[in-house]
């Protein structure tokens, strides 16, 4: 298997065993013209297909970034030998931030967006002759936000969710008290400091849910973008 991580890493993990019974080794890092491979931002999401037609196994990657980077095998023979990576699809630029509005009243309809889509992170991809031409494409989803910011609850005022606030952190502050036992804790002590971290812990947790529903959020997207190929130009 290849694998990706959440710091960008991308190993490979050996198969000791069969295809009907596999048995894992321990993962080992891929290197990538001399060096392992590291994709910015991390979240590496690698996907191994034959990107230039030679035969050969390359590696792709998607990054938390938004880009997506090839690196070419050079060899014929097992493992491959990968070049340095290539940049395929840039990172898209970074969108300005989104601020909650203060009188938390509903968002108004708006009109259609003439702007283009913008591209998000946390790209994972995957290649396919998506429109049957020969020619090997990218497929590529991704992860953003966008949109006003809405609360779940827009019933739950701005005086509310700072009591709120107030009361979480009173309570995460008590339940850390009995986390830990005391030297010479008794089965008895122990059974009332259970006791009182289970208290503590549902009072956190009622007020962390009036918190979540309140505050306002973005909107969650995911999509899907299509790289069509290009034949090369006959000179």
């Amino acid at each position: 298997m290849v694998v990706g991580d959440i710091r960008g890493n991308i190993k490979w993990v050996p198969n000791r065993g069969s295809k009907k019974e596999p048995r894992f080794g321990k993962p080992e890092p891929i290197p990538a013209g001399g060096k392992p491979i590291r994709v910015p931002r991390g979240d590496a999401a690698p996907h191994v297909a034959d990107w230039d037609g030679d035969g050969r196994p390359d590696l792709l990657s998607g990054a938390g970034d938004g880009s997506v980077w090839l690196f070419r095998n050079t060899s014929s023979r097992k493992p491959p030998l990968l070049e340095k990576g290539v940049l395929l699809v840039p990172p898209p630029p970074r969108p300005r931030p989104i601020r909650a509005s203060g009188d938390r009243k509903p968002a108004k309809k708006k009109k259609p967006s003439k702007e283009p889509l913008r591209r998000g992170t946390r790209t994972k991809i995957w290649v396919a002759d998506w429109n049957g031409d020969g020619l090997p494409d990218l497929l590529a989803g991704d992860f953003a936000l966008g949109g006003p910011r809405k609360a779940l609850d827009p019933s739950i005022t701005p005086a509310q969710l700072k009591e709120a606030r107030k009361k979480y952190i009173a309570a995460l502050v008590e339940s850390r008290k009995y986390l830990r036992p005391k030297p010479g804790e008794t089965e008895e002590l122990k059974k009332e400091r259970l006791k009182n971290l289970e208290r503590w812990t549902r009072e956190r947790n009622k007020w962390i849910r009036i918190i979540s529903r309140g505050t306002p959020r973005p909107k969650l997207h995911g999509r899907v973008w299509v790289y069509l190929r290009k034949r090369p130009r006959k000179d």
